[in-house]
Protein backbone atom coordinates (compact mmCIF):
# COMPACT_ATOMS: atom_id res chain seq x y z
CA UNK A 1 0.00 0.00 0.00
CA UNK A 2 1.47 3.21 -1.46
CA UNK A 3 1.85 6.07 1.70
CA UNK A 4 0.57 9.58 1.01
CA UNK A 5 3.30 11.03 2.59
CA UNK A 6 6.62 11.15 0.58
CA UNK A 7 9.45 8.69 2.33
CA UNK A 8 6.99 7.16 4.80
CA UNK A 9 5.15 4.05 5.54
CA UNK A 10 1.58 3.02 5.49
CA UNK A 11 0.39 0.32 7.87
CA UNK A 12 -1.88 -2.07 5.72
CA UNK A 13 -4.66 -2.14 8.53
CA UNK A 14 -6.52 -4.77 7.45
CA UNK A 15 -2.67 -7.48 7.24
CA UNK A 16 -2.03 -6.50 10.89
CA UNK A 17 -5.66 -7.39 12.08
CA UNK A 18 -5.67 -10.51 10.62
CA UNK A 19 -1.74 -11.67 11.02
CA UNK A 20 0.02 -12.19 14.02
CA UNK A 21 3.01 -9.88 14.43
CA UNK A 22 6.26 -11.04 13.81
CA UNK A 23 8.66 -11.44 17.25
CA UNK A 24 10.41 -8.42 18.51
CA UNK A 25 14.31 -8.50 17.80
CA UNK A 26 15.70 -7.12 20.78
CA UNK A 27 19.73 -6.76 20.40
CA UNK A 28 19.92 -6.03 23.89
CA UNK A 29 17.45 -6.80 26.62
CA UNK A 30 14.76 -4.24 25.98
CA UNK A 31 16.58 -2.77 23.78
CA UNK A 32 14.75 -2.83 20.08
CA UNK A 33 16.34 -3.33 17.13
CA UNK A 34 16.01 -0.38 14.36
CA UNK A 35 15.36 2.11 17.16
CA UNK A 36 17.56 4.48 19.68
CA UNK A 37 19.31 3.93 22.53
CA UNK A 38 21.56 5.75 25.52
CA UNK A 39 23.71 4.65 28.42
CA UNK A 40 24.40 7.72 30.69
CA UNK A 41 26.93 7.66 33.61
CA UNK A 42 28.96 10.03 35.21
CA UNK A 43 32.61 10.31 33.93
CA UNK A 44 35.20 7.61 34.86
CA UNK A 45 32.39 5.15 35.63
CA UNK A 46 33.23 2.69 32.76
CA UNK A 47 30.56 3.14 30.17
CA UNK A 48 33.00 3.07 27.33
CA UNK A 49 34.36 -0.48 28.66
CA UNK A 50 30.81 -1.54 28.87
CA UNK A 51 30.13 -0.35 25.55
CA UNK A 52 33.07 -2.06 24.53
CA UNK A 53 32.37 -5.21 25.86
CA UNK A 54 28.20 -5.43 24.68
CA UNK A 55 29.34 -4.89 21.29
CA UNK A 56 31.86 -7.79 21.56
CA UNK A 57 28.44 -9.64 23.40
CA UNK A 58 26.35 -8.47 19.98
CA UNK A 59 29.39 -9.63 17.66
CA UNK A 60 29.91 -13.61 19.60
CA UNK A 61 27.70 -15.14 21.72
CA UNK A 62 30.21 -16.85 23.74
CA UNK A 63 31.86 -13.37 24.29
CA UNK A 64 28.55 -12.24 26.05
CA UNK A 65 28.55 -15.38 28.31
CA UNK A 66 32.39 -14.50 28.99
CA UNK A 67 32.01 -10.68 29.45
CA UNK A 68 28.76 -8.84 30.74
CA UNK A 69 26.61 -11.93 30.39
CA UNK A 70 23.51 -10.51 29.35
CA UNK A 71 21.73 -13.39 27.64
CA UNK A 72 22.12 -11.44 24.03
CA UNK A 73 20.19 -14.03 21.52
CA UNK A 74 20.99 -12.62 18.10
CA UNK A 75 24.69 -11.94 16.69
CA UNK A 76 25.52 -9.87 14.24
CA UNK A 77 28.22 -6.88 13.11
CA UNK A 78 29.01 -3.63 15.59
CA UNK A 79 30.54 -0.79 14.44
CA UNK A 80 32.06 1.30 16.91
CA UNK A 81 32.47 5.40 15.90
CA UNK A 82 34.57 6.97 18.66
CA UNK A 83 35.34 10.19 19.05
CA UNK A 84 37.31 10.64 22.14
CA UNK A 85 40.06 8.08 22.68
CA UNK A 86 43.07 7.52 21.32
CA UNK A 87 43.86 4.12 19.08
CA UNK A 88 46.47 3.24 22.53
CA UNK A 89 44.02 3.53 24.88
CA UNK A 90 41.24 1.57 22.33
CA UNK A 91 44.04 -0.89 21.55
CA UNK A 92 44.84 -1.84 24.99
CA UNK A 93 41.12 -2.00 26.37
CA UNK A 94 40.48 -4.50 23.32
CA UNK A 95 43.84 -6.24 24.36
CA UNK A 96 42.29 -6.29 27.82
CA UNK A 97 38.33 -7.63 26.84
CA UNK A 98 40.34 -10.47 24.82
CA UNK A 99 42.14 -12.31 27.24
CA UNK A 100 38.96 -12.57 28.94
CA UNK A 101 37.62 -14.77 25.88
CA UNK A 102 38.36 -18.03 24.31
CA UNK A 103 39.93 -17.88 20.86
CA UNK A 104 36.70 -19.08 18.97
CA UNK A 105 34.81 -15.75 20.53
CA UNK A 106 37.88 -13.78 19.23
CA UNK A 107 37.78 -15.17 15.88
CA UNK A 108 34.29 -14.06 15.58
CA UNK A 109 34.86 -10.55 17.30
CA UNK A 110 37.77 -10.33 14.40
CA UNK A 111 34.91 -10.97 11.66
CA UNK A 112 32.11 -8.93 12.52
CA UNK A 113 33.58 -6.10 14.91
CA UNK A 114 35.13 -2.50 13.53
CA UNK A 115 36.24 0.68 15.43
CA UNK A 116 36.71 3.51 13.96
CA UNK A 117 38.92 5.92 15.52
CA UNK A 118 37.89 9.56 15.21
CA UNK A 119 39.57 11.50 17.83
CA UNK A 120 40.57 15.39 16.39
CA UNK A 121 38.58 14.77 13.52
CA UNK A 122 35.68 16.55 14.61
CA UNK A 123 32.93 14.69 13.24
CA UNK A 124 29.50 16.66 13.35
CA UNK A 125 26.29 14.23 12.54
CA UNK A 126 24.50 17.59 11.51
CA UNK A 127 26.63 17.19 8.35
CA UNK A 128 25.34 15.65 5.24
CA UNK A 129 28.77 14.46 4.47
CA UNK A 130 29.50 12.68 7.82
CA UNK A 131 25.78 11.41 7.32
CA UNK A 132 26.61 9.65 4.23
CA UNK A 133 29.84 8.73 5.17
CA UNK A 134 28.44 6.57 8.66
CA UNK A 135 26.05 5.03 6.50
CA UNK A 136 28.61 3.94 4.25
CA UNK A 137 30.66 2.45 7.37
CA UNK A 138 27.52 1.06 8.55
CA UNK A 139 26.13 -1.21 6.36
CA UNK A 140 24.84 -4.28 7.83
CA UNK A 141 25.62 -3.35 11.15
CA UNK A 142 23.14 -4.90 13.88
CA UNK A 143 24.41 -2.00 16.09
CA UNK A 144 26.66 1.31 15.82
CA UNK A 145 28.05 2.74 18.90
CA UNK A 146 28.45 6.66 19.24
CA UNK A 147 31.16 7.37 21.81
CA UNK A 148 30.47 10.04 23.14
CA UNK A 149 27.15 12.00 21.95
CA UNK A 150 28.85 15.13 22.45
CA UNK A 151 31.95 14.30 20.38
CA UNK A 152 29.26 14.46 17.43
CA UNK A 153 27.76 17.75 17.42
CA UNK A 154 27.94 21.28 17.87
CA UNK A 155 24.69 22.33 19.14
CA UNK A 156 23.42 23.38 22.32
CA UNK A 157 22.83 20.56 24.98
CA UNK A 158 20.21 22.39 26.57
CA UNK A 159 17.95 22.89 24.08
CA UNK A 160 14.82 20.21 23.07
CA UNK A 161 14.83 21.55 19.89
CA UNK A 162 18.35 21.19 19.04
CA UNK A 163 18.62 17.35 20.82
CA UNK A 164 15.39 16.52 18.87
CA UNK A 165 17.54 17.56 15.67
CA UNK A 166 20.65 15.07 16.99
CA UNK A 167 18.51 12.10 17.45
CA UNK A 168 16.23 12.69 14.96
CA UNK A 169 19.78 11.74 12.50
CA UNK A 170 20.33 8.54 14.96
CA UNK A 171 16.50 7.73 14.01
CA UNK A 172 17.20 7.79 10.02
CA UNK A 173 20.86 5.44 10.42
CA UNK A 174 18.33 2.65 12.14
CA UNK A 175 16.04 3.45 9.25
CA UNK A 176 18.60 3.28 6.69
CA UNK A 177 20.51 0.98 7.92
CA UNK A 178 18.23 -1.56 10.20
CA UNK A 179 20.39 -1.38 13.08
CA UNK A 180 20.36 -0.14 16.39
CA UNK A 181 22.31 3.30 17.02
CA UNK A 182 23.63 3.09 21.24
CA UNK A 183 25.28 6.65 22.19
CA UNK A 184 27.20 7.21 24.86
CA UNK A 185 26.04 10.23 27.78
CA UNK A 186 26.91 11.82 30.85
CA UNK A 187 24.63 12.62 33.90
CA UNK A 188 24.35 15.61 35.44
CA UNK A 189 26.77 16.74 38.44
CA UNK A 190 23.77 17.63 40.52
CA UNK A 191 22.73 14.34 40.27
CA UNK A 192 26.17 12.31 40.16
CA UNK A 193 26.65 13.96 43.58
CA UNK A 194 23.06 12.82 44.78
CA UNK A 195 23.54 9.11 44.06
CA UNK A 196 20.87 9.47 41.74
CA UNK A 197 22.30 8.06 38.47
CA UNK A 198 19.85 5.88 38.07
CA UNK A 199 17.04 7.89 37.40
CA UNK A 200 15.51 8.46 33.71
CA UNK A 201 16.11 12.85 34.58
CA UNK A 202 19.48 12.15 35.94
CA UNK A 203 20.70 12.62 32.19
CA UNK A 204 22.53 15.83 31.41
CA UNK A 205 21.52 18.69 28.93
CA UNK A 206 17.93 18.62 27.64
CA UNK A 207 14.99 16.16 28.49
CA UNK A 208 14.90 15.00 24.35
CA UNK A 209 17.39 13.10 25.03
CA UNK A 210 15.77 11.01 27.28
CA UNK A 211 12.23 11.51 25.94
CA UNK A 212 13.33 10.52 22.25
CA UNK A 213 15.64 7.35 23.20
CA UNK A 214 13.08 4.64 23.20
CA UNK A 215 15.51 2.47 25.41
CA UNK A 216 18.25 4.04 28.41
CA UNK A 217 20.70 2.50 30.31
CA UNK A 218 22.85 3.37 33.60
CA UNK A 219 25.49 2.94 35.55
CA UNK A 220 27.19 4.21 38.96
CA UNK A 221 30.00 3.58 40.75
CA UNK A 222 29.69 2.02 44.92
CA UNK A 223 28.15 4.68 47.36
CA UNK A 224 29.63 4.44 50.77
CA UNK A 225 26.07 3.44 51.69
CA UNK A 226 25.81 0.43 49.59
CA UNK A 227 29.55 -0.26 50.50
CA UNK A 228 28.41 -0.79 54.04
CA UNK A 229 25.55 -2.73 52.98
CA UNK A 230 27.14 -4.94 50.88
CA UNK A 231 30.15 -5.39 53.83
CA UNK A 232 32.84 -3.81 50.74
CA UNK A 233 35.36 -1.83 52.52
CA UNK A 234 35.76 1.79 51.58
CA UNK A 235 39.04 1.54 49.82
CA UNK A 236 38.06 -1.37 47.63
CA UNK A 237 34.07 0.25 46.51
CA UNK A 238 35.67 1.82 43.56
CA UNK A 239 36.20 -1.64 41.94
CA UNK A 240 32.39 -2.12 41.74
CA UNK A 241 29.77 -0.64 39.32
CA UNK A 242 25.76 -0.85 39.59
CA UNK A 243 24.23 -0.81 36.25
CA UNK A 244 20.31 -1.22 35.11
CA UNK A 245 18.18 0.14 32.45
CA UNK A 246 15.89 3.15 33.68
CA UNK A 247 13.62 3.31 30.15
CA UNK A 248 12.92 0.57 27.92
CA UNK A 249 9.65 1.55 26.04
CA UNK A 250 8.87 -2.19 24.32
CA UNK A 251 10.62 -4.31 26.93
CA UNK A 252 10.61 -4.70 30.83
CA UNK A 253 12.97 -2.64 32.70
CA UNK A 254 16.46 -4.57 33.32
CA UNK A 255 16.83 -4.91 36.98
CA UNK A 256 20.36 -3.92 38.76
CA UNK A 257 22.66 -5.71 38.61
CA UNK A 258 26.75 -5.45 40.12
CA UNK A 259 29.52 -5.51 37.87
CA UNK A 260 33.27 -5.66 39.37
CA UNK A 261 36.03 -3.70 37.46
CA UNK A 262 39.12 -6.30 36.75
CA UNK A 263 42.03 -6.68 34.29
CA UNK A 264 42.57 -2.98 32.48
CA UNK A 265 38.95 -2.12 33.94
CA UNK A 266 37.27 -4.82 32.41
CA UNK A 267 33.49 -5.07 33.96
CA UNK A 268 32.49 -9.03 35.20
CA UNK A 269 29.34 -9.56 36.88
CA UNK A 270 29.53 -9.94 40.45
CA UNK A 271 26.93 -11.47 42.34
CA UNK A 272 27.33 -9.56 46.17
CA UNK A 273 25.46 -10.50 49.31
CA UNK A 274 24.21 -8.22 51.72
CA UNK A 275 26.24 -8.70 54.56
CA UNK A 276 25.41 -10.35 57.85
CA UNK A 277 27.02 -11.35 60.94
CA UNK A 278 29.48 -13.60 58.46
CA UNK A 279 30.68 -11.15 56.55
CA UNK A 280 29.54 -10.31 52.77
CA UNK A 281 29.28 -12.85 50.16
CA UNK A 282 31.13 -12.29 47.01
CA UNK A 283 30.63 -14.72 43.86
CA UNK A 284 31.28 -13.94 40.53
CA UNK A 285 28.91 -14.71 37.66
Amino acid sequence: MQAILEGTTQLNLRYCAENEPEKLDFVLPGFLSGTVGCIAAAGSTGKSFWALETAMGVCSREADKALLNMGIEKNGKVVILNGEDPASILHRRFHDACSFLPKPAREEIYENMRIEVLMGTMPNILDGKWQKSILRATVGARLVIFDTLTRWHQLDENSNGDMSRVLSIFEMICRETGSAVLFLHHVSKGMAKDGRQDEQQATRGAAAITDNARWQGWMQSMSEKDAALYGVSNTDRWRYVATGGNKENYGEASPKAWLERKKGGILIPVDLKKEKKGGAKRNEI
